[in-house]
């Protein structure tokens, strides 16, 4: 059976995956302010919220141990396989997995309680940040919420020296990231600049928003 899925389907993850020594307990500590507020918020509702990108799958892991389902998607399977592997066998019926990336990935007839996208849009330009976004409004519609976080300038010109094979960067100051938000619909709840509580993270701004009706 395959952990991924093809095209607008999601697949459940397979509970024939070895759990590795890594639990969601030990990876929550390393949530990010916006991230935190998503799990603790998704968490009640009952219905499934998206990681996007989820890539080490510290906010999914989180969530599920807390009772949510997740849908993960990433563009790496080796990341997706990870992410199962570190998934405890019981939480695992409450994982989906999704292969794809943004803007190109979609969901036909999604209804997501959630979305979280950390520190994602910021490889994006700027056409494929507003595709992205009005996708994320579809998805969420009518009540869903977006908890959403990029990289500052600031933040940007904290990282290690780039090189010719690294993708571009669009970082994006807080203003813009709220603008982005309301131009493809939503309503801004919150707003903020922060540093991720980790030895040299680079400073973020974060959104969380909601569809409007």
């Amino acid at each position: 059976m395959s952990y991924y899925a093809a095209t607008s389907q999601v697949t459940p993850a397979s509970s024939e995956a070895r759990v590795s020594d890594v639990s969601a307990s030990s990876t929550a500590p390393t949530l990010d302010p916006i991230s935190l507020k998503f799990v603790i918020w998704a968490q009640e509702t009952g219905a499934p919220s998206l990681d996007v990108a989820c890539g080490d799958g510290i906010a999914t892991l989180a969530l599920l141990s807390r009772g949510g389902h997740v849908v993960a998607l990433d563009s790496d399977a080796a990341v997706l396989q990870r992410l199962v592997e570190r998934t405890p066998t019981e939480q695992r019926r409450r994982l989906k997995l999704r292969l794809g990336q943004l803007p190109a990935v979609d969901f036909k007839a999604a209804n997501f309680a959630a979305i979280h996208a950390a520190r994602i849009l910021h490889y994006l330009d700027p056409v494929a940040v507003e595709y992205s976004l009005r996708k994320f409004y579809r998805w969420l519609y009518p009540q869903g919420r977006l908890f959403i976080s990029v990289l500052t300038p600031a933040g940007a010109r904290r990282l290690a020296p780039r090189t010719a094979s690294d993708p571009p960067l669009h970082p994006m100051d807080v203003r813009a990231l709220r603008r982005e938000i309301s131009a493809a619909g939503f309503f801004v709840e919150d707003a903020s600049i922060y540093l991720p509580p980790w030895k040299g993270s680079q400073e973020c701004c974060g959104v969380i928003a909601r569809c409007t009706s």
